[in-house]
């Protein structure tokens, strides 16, 4: 695989802009990140074991959502380009999802939450999420009234 132009042009300005899903270095910290695209495999109707080996050293940050053991949807989808720090959202066969931390998520990262895990998200404002209304790790559900304020 060999990027096209408009990939290594983008790939580019996204590095140079800072432009990406994770969270910022530590002060101190002054090695440059590295990048790199992964293709996304299918990891649906496999397990977490699966799923661990598969994307063990992509510097990607993986969202479950659910506490089950086998993945039944994703995002992204299986055969599309991933770079570094993206998050990948796997939705498993587990009832019970518990909040995120979304602290830097983008408009996308939270529209592929919403979409996998059928609760709506309130928004306000642009940028990356700065707050969230419930914290890391409470137990939601659809009727959950989630908000977070984008900086």
């Amino acid at each position: 695989y060999s990027p096209s132009p408009a990939q290594t042009i983008m790939q580019a300005a996204l590095i140079a802009n800072a432009v990406s899903g994770a969270n910022p270095q530590p002060s101190g910290e002054s090695e440059e990140p590295t990048w790199s695209t992964y293709t996304m495999p299918s990891l649906i109707n496999h397990s977490i074991e699966y799923v661990n080996s598969q994307m063990e050293g992509k510097n990607v940050n993986i969202v479950m959502i659910g506490d089950g053991n086998t993945i039944v949807d994703q995002f992204a989808k299986e055969g599309s380009t991933v770079y570094s720090y993206d998050r990948v959202f796997l939705k498993t066969n587990g009832e019970n999802i518990t909040m995120p931390d979304m602290t830097n998520w983008t408009r996308k990262d939270i529209t592929a939450f919403w979409q996998l895990s059928g609760i709506g998200i309130q928004t306000s404002g642009y940028g990356k999420v700065t707050t969230q209304n419930i914290p890391p790790g409470e137990s939601i559900n659809t009727s959950s009234d989630i908000q977070v304020v984008l900086e």
